[in-house]
């Protein structure tokens, strides 16, 4: 594993950079957080954060995108999204090179480096690296919040991309997405730019540390961790790592108790 000579005072944990070692002490700083949601005990740092928040219960998203037509609760939230659409990404990673448009989207990358986990249900105890995880955990083990609802069968699915995928794939029989090489056809976006590199050879996702190249982003991933002792395939329910998702998926059939296991449980720790 090499020298790791950092060492956390606080919980013994050690890293081999002082750059990680320094984010990961950050996660044990306490800061107050005197302003709480009266309808969910959520606690924030300013009455803004709060007030921001208690827009997430009424559904009230009025600063809309222009370019993409996606809806946000404050005017901030929409200024930082826009720079998705610049191609501007200025903060980069100082381990491993890669660039990021959001502040937010770096901290969660970081972690992949770190391996830490600040992120805790207080349901149940499970710990998460992004916060978009710990947020999908709730819905998927502790909340039945499916309010994006089919007209055709009354199927509901916790995302709108999910309804229109699932409409496409089960009322209208659509697939716009279209290999010009192949007569193969799509539901999904991914799967259409995954079919596509059979067909050019590309490998545009890159290990870090050996140079290897994969054609797919859950290839990739999962050979990274190779060169660490992390699992890159975290469960949604209790937090437990796996090497590969065949080994994902057996460990979910366990935990979720639906007829059907849906894939939509899974996460991926590394961005």
């Amino acid at each position: 594993m090499g020298v790791r000579p950092y060492v956390c005072e606080t919980c013994g944990k050690d890293f081999a950079s002082k750059y990680t070692y320094k984010a990961h002490v950050k996660t044990h700083e306490v800061r107050p957080r005197p302003f709480e949601c009266t309808q969910c005990n959520k606690t924030f740092l300013s009455q803004q954060n709060l007030t921001q928040h208690e827009r997430t219960h009424n559904g009230v998203k009025e600063h809309v995108c222009h370019q993409c037509g996606k809806g946000f609760t404050s005017s901030h939230n929409l200024e930082v999204h826009n720079v998705v659409h610049t191609g501007y990404k200025p903060y980069i990673c100082k381990m491993c090179g890669k660039a990021f448009a959001r502040k937010a989207e770096i901290r969660d990358h970081e972690r992949t480096h770190t391996g830490e986990k600040p992120y805790q249900c207080e349901f149940c105890g499970a710990t998460f690296s992004q916060r978009s995880n710990l947020q999908s955990h709730k819905r998927a083990t502790h909340y039945n919040d499916k309010r994006y609802k089919c007209d055709e069968c009354g199927k509901g699915f916790k995302r709108r991309r999910l309804l229109d995928y699932h409409i496409k794939a089960a009322h209208t029989g659509e697939r716009p997405y279209k290999c010009d090489i192949c007569t193969a056809t799509f539901v999904y976006p991914e799967h259409f730019k995954k079919h596509r590199r059979i067909h050019t050879g590309e490998k545009p996702y890159l290990c870090e540390v050996c140079g290897k190249a994969f054609n797919s982003r859950d290839n990739r991933n999962a050979h990274r961790f190779i060169h660490s002792d992390k699992k890159p395939y975290e469960c949604l329910v209790c937090g437990m790592g796996f090497m590969r998702k065949p080994l994902l998926y057996a460990h979910m059939q366990i935990q979720v108790t639906h007829e059907k296991f849906s894939k939509h449980y899974l996460s991926v720790v590394v961005i």
